[in-house]
């Protein structure tokens, strides 16, 4: 249902249950206006009504002598009488007689118009005061916009003309983001995407300087001898051999684990040992369970046997990361 058809109807409906007055809308025209060219629109000794809605926004609707007159009549005799209308100032008896049309009407549009996209904008607006003049009322409306609907009125039908002007606000625009949210908000993406970015790290239990010759015959079940503190001095590193922290080799609930040390926590980072020299290549030896042994051209990781004592007594740093069983 459009917006047109919802005032129609509320109108005559509004008319018809709650008055026991028949009204006709044959006419109604729709516009939007700023605030000075909606003021400059409305005629000469019409009732000034201003509206309330939701969040402080304000609407106003005006009501002009046909209607108005035939509002007293209707509900003081019962019938609109088929008279001429003789100007005359506007009461604040007026405005109590017109709120049962003006509130009917704006509650029966915002029903209409519920599932409309235009009810964002229509409904919770009722009566809030009369307004002496145009000059007041400019002073009481805040926004820049308005809907504007002049409704034409067949009043009995055929014994009187009237009409209606309702101005509701447009709902302001949304604020385009600041250059300084939009890069606060940039910096926060960035910075959750690289928290989200994996990382290796990998355990060294020692490294070890082979020549080139005996690298070359290595082949899977070799034994190489270990340091006695290699469970005990375990360095973590990220790639490139940059050591983060250190680490010593336990168990937790079965499972193989590592107790982290950060640097400043008591023990320090083993220094990196350099590149290897051309006559000899440096092999990172890692705990595997794998059978084969694989050599690529720039380090080769090997199998290692391991024989020694499991640690008696458990480690004293706090952090513990799981390993395989």
């Amino acid at each position: 249902m459009s917006v047109a058809r919802a005032l129609r109807l509320a109108a005559e409906k509004t008319a018809d249950e709650d008055l026991q007055m028949a009204i006709c809308v044959p006419g109604m025209q729709r516009s939007a206006r700023d605030q000075a060219a909606l003021l400059g629109m409305i005629p000469a000794d019409m009732l000034l009504l201003l509206l309330d809605g939701p969040k402080g926004a304000r609407g106003a609707v005006m009501l002009d002598a046909g209607i108005m007159t035939a509002l007293i009549e209707v509900q003081t005799t019962g019938q609109v009488q088929a008279r001429a209308v003789a100007p005359r100032k506007v009461t604040r008896i007026d405005a109590a007689m017109a709120v049962p049309l003006v509130d009917g009407l704006l509650r029966r549009a915002a029903a209409y118009l519920a599932d409309h996209p235009d009810g964002v904008w229509a409904s919770g607006f009722r009566f809030g005061a009369m307004m002496e003049d145009v000059r007041g009322l400019g002073l009481a409306l805040s926004a820049a916009d308005y809907h504007v609907f002049r409704l034409t009125l067949d009043i009995g039908p055929g014994i009187r003309a009237g009409e209606v002007i309702l101005a509701l606000p447009c709902p302001a625009a949304p604020a385009e983001p600041s250059d300084a949210a939009d890069k606060a908000a940039a910096t926060q993406q960035f910075q959750d995407r690289v928290l989200a970015a994996p990382v290796r790290l990998d355990a060294v239990l020692c490294r070890l300087t082979l020549p080139l010759s005996e690298l070359s015959l290595i082949k899977a079940g070799d034994v190489f001898p270990l340091n006695i503190d290699a469970l005990r001095d375990i360095t973590v590193e990220t790639v490139g051999h940059r050591a983060v922290a250190t680490a010593r080799l336990g168990r937790l609930d079965g499972l193989r684990a590592l107790r982290i040390t950060l640097p400043g926590q008591g023990r320090s980072v083993r220094d990196d040992p350099g590149p290897a020299s051309a006559a000899s290549s440096e092999v990172t030896t890692r705990q595997s369970t794998q059978n084969t042994a694989t050599a690529p051209q720039s380090e080769a990781a090997i199998d290692v046997e391991t024989q020694t004592r499991q640690a008696e007594h458990e480690p004293q740093d706090r952090t513990v990361l799981a390993g395989e069983p």
